[in-house]
């Protein structure tokens, strides 16, 4: 049911953006992305909401049942073959230090492998996604 909702809702958000256009004035345009904010908003509360239960009831026992090297295949393709937004979203929400200190130490990632990799797939991250989620989410979805 909760993975109907989030598509209907990409669907929705997919839709919107497609149809965004420069209209009339300035009052049309914000007027869209007000609309836009409000579907983002709805898709982030089902999506958020669903994680966690997943989180809770899926992925914790799992972790619980296998060891790291049962699981490092996936890892190992997950690091390999993701996009650099998609890796970058990863680490951006465990959060640096938790990456760094926990999930790279436990994996036994070196160190250099941050600065070869990880913090530019961070960055872009941060540059191309997070900031303007986090403007539309501060500023009444006006993009600055």
């Amino acid at each position: 049911q909760d993975h109907d909702a989030i598509n209907g809702h990409l669907h929705k958000l997919s839709s919107i953006i497609r149809d965004l256009k420069p209209r009339g004035g300035k009052e049309e345009e914000e007027e869209q992305l007000k609309y836009l904010l409000e579907a983002w908003e709805k898709y982030m509360n089902t999506a958020i909401r669903h994680f966690r239960e997943e989180e809770a009831e899926s992925v914790i026992p799992i972790r619980k049942a296998f060891e790291c090297r049962e699981w490092g295949e996936i890892i190992k393709s997950f690091f390999d073959n993701g996009a650099k937004e998609e890796f970058g979203s990863f680490i951006y929400a465990m959060g640096e230090d938790t990456f760094r200190k926990e999930f790279m130490r436990k994996r036994k990632i070196p160190g250099f492998v941050w600065a070869l990799v990880f913090r530019k797939n961070l960055k872009y991250y941060k540059t191309s996604m997070a900031k303007h989620m986090h403007n539309l989410q501060t500023n009444n979805g006006k993009i600055k």
